[in-house]
């Protein structure tokens, strides 16, 4: 048989307030913790997103078929050394454009296109490019060969016959490189 507050012992209203209480504190402080790792979580998630990774979205298709138009990149900001193949971000006409491109020519290395094969030389060899798309073709913007300075790379488009490159741009510095593709994400 259950008491009414005003029918139980002082000692049993005095346990009962001191619970309730205990409980109330005990809530609190779990409130406290959740809020401070949700803030943490998120500060953390910030800080590698802004730090170490970023997203950017595929715009126009100089890289298709293998980036398409809407495709989202997630990139590595610290890249450390990059190597022939891998698709970088990079400024060009002093940070206004942000080109999706695959790295060619290294640093210290001479590129040279063939304009007869439309081949893409490199220290005098021939490149097997199985991502390339099309026909790659000079500029009359640029002088062949170029030889590649220290900190300097040769980028190129995947889709050859309609990429904005270097071969528009010219080599891009090191400094320009933002990051190197880890992921495409495809909406279908």
């Amino acid at each position: 048989m259950e008491m009414n507050e005003s029918q139980r012992p002082e000692g049993e209203v005095q346990q009962a307030i001191r619970a309730k209480l205990e409980n109330e504190r005990r809530d609190k402080k779990d409130r406290r913790r959740w809020l401070i790792g949700t803030v943490l979580l998120l500060l953390l998630i910030f800080l590698l997103f802004r730090v170490f990774f970023g997203i950017a979205i595929v715009e126009g298709n100089s890289m298709a078929p293998n980036y398409q138009e809407s495709d989202l990149v997630l990139y590595t900001r610290i890249h450390g050394e990059l190597e022939r193949g891998d698709v970088v971000l990079a400024e060009a006409d002093d940070g206004r454009i942000l080109l999706l491109k695959r790295v060619a020519g290294l640093p210290g290395e001479e590129v040279y296109i063939d304009e007869r094969t439309g081949s893409v030389m490199i220290d005098g060899k021939e490149q097997t490019e199985e991502y390339a798309n099309g026909v790659t073709r000079r500029t009359v913007i640029q002088e062949y060969p170029i030889t590649l300075g220290e900190e300097e790379y040769f980028l190129l488009g995947d889709n050859r016959e309609n990429s904005m490159d270097s071969r528009e741009y010219g080599p891009v510095s090191s400094d320009q490189i933002g990051g190197k593709v880890l992921a495409v994400f495809r909406k279908n």
